[in-house]
Parts: C-alpha cells; sequence; structure tokens
C-alpha cells in the first residue's frame, strides 16, 4: 500500500526517499506495497494511546512506532494530521525531548491515514527522580509555543540513551490534544504554567 508525501509530489516509488541522520537516504517503509504489508504482518502492539494503538515494526533495520487509521475514521484522523502538525512546530527538539518523526502520509488508494516515529527504548519506568528531567522537556516544548494538554503517566516515558552518562533521556509523546500557538489566539503564560504545576503534582505520585 504505497504512502504518498504531504510535502512531495512525485510519480514513482524510485525517488521517494528521506532522509536519515544517522544512515542517509531512506526509502519510506509505507511507501512500497510489497514492504508495507510485510510490515503489518508482523507487526507488534507496543502500547495503546488516546488516539489507538501504537504498533512496534522492524524496517531496515530500524525499529519505527507506527500509528495509522482508516480514512473514513475522520476524527482520529484528523488527530493524526495535527499531531504531525505539532511535531513540524518541535522540529528542534525531535530526538531530544520527542521523538522523530519519521513518515506521514495517505496511502495512495487513500484508505489509510500514517504516521511513524522512530520507536523510544524504555530505560526504566517513571520515578520521582526524574521530575526535572520531565520539566525541562515540558518546557522546551511550551518555549516553542506548545501546550501539550494532556500531561499523565502514558506520555511522559524514559527511553535509553547511550549518549548520556545516566542511559536514560526522558521524552514526550502523544501530541494529538495539544493546543498551538498560533499567534492569533496566543496561550497565556498562566497556562503554560498550570501545565507545569501538572507535571510536578504527577512526580508527586511516584516512587523514587
Amino acid at each position: 500500500m504505497p504512502i504518498t508525501d504531504d510535502s512531495v509530489s512525485f510519480e514513482s516509488t524510485s525517488s521517494l526517499e528521506q532522509v536519515d541522520a544517522e544512515k542517509g537516504p531512506v526509502v519510506s517503509p509505507a511507501r512500497d506495497a510489497i514492504i508495507w504489508k510485510e510490515m503489518l504482518w508482523h507487526k507488534q502492539e507496543a502500547g495503546r494511546g488516546a488516539n489507538g494503538i501504537i504498533y512496534r515494526v522492524f524496517y531496515r533495520g530500524r525499529e519505527i512506532a507506527l500509528k495509522y487509521h482508516p480514512t473514513g475514521d475522520i476524527l482520529r484522523t484528523e488527530y493524526l494530521k495535527h499531531e504531525v502538525s505539532v511535531y513540524q512546530k518541535l522540529q528542534n527538539l525531535q530526538g531530544v525531548y520527542i521523538p522523530s518523526l519519521v513518515h506521514h502520509g495517505l496511502s495512495l488508494d487513500g484508505e489509510m491515514y500514517v504516521v511513524c516515529t522512530n520507536y523510544i527504548k524504555r530505560a526504566s519506568s517513571l520515578q520521582r527522580r526524574h521530575e526535572e528531567d520531565a520539566i525541562r522537556a515540558v518546557r522546551a516544548i511550551h518555549r516553542l509555543g506548545v501546550l501539550h494538554n494532556d500531561i499523565r503517566p502514558d506520555n511522559i516515558i524514559v527511553g535509553v540513551d547511550e549518549f548520556n552518562p545516566t542511559g536514560e533521556r526522558i521524552f514526550v509523546i502523544d501530541f494529538h490534544l495539544s493546543i498551538i500557538d498560533d499567534g492569533k489566539q496566543p496561550i497565556h503564560a498562566s497556562i503554560y504554567n498550570e501545565e507545569l504545576y501538572k507535571v510536578r503534582r504527577l512526580f508527586r505520585s511516584l516512587a523514587y
């Protein structure tokens, strides 16, 4: 089930490549019908978010987190598109405080809308010692004009980071309910502060 990209136009799959910062050009996993079907056949459920199931799939030795919904499910598809908009707004934080957006787009037959991000391997459960790292992550998101709007333990994860002395890195995920400050209706500082308070309150209920 080939996938089109929202930002480019094309006529054949041979030229449809994205660039991986570490591995160079990478053909999107959903652009080739055979590869796409194989991925769906071998997909593993990695979790369940508020907007559906997240699958763990493998493509060219790379682990990817996959979300997709039939385009006939208008509400869930719009949530996915909105989440892509948030990832694009937070481009400078991808791989730092949020997962990296790998691919998004519609199938050529228009049946599915697909979003792929890099898969974050979990290093440990969320604990009180991660509080300040989580606050830094959410503040960074706020500085770029996004209110996460769904702070809860499932949406703050402790990922593996082999380049960090602690071996861990905090990632914030699941942006389908996020609010983007587009300048027309600015998000007041008090709203951002309220969300930071929610993060603090969340950690107060966790073990050390």
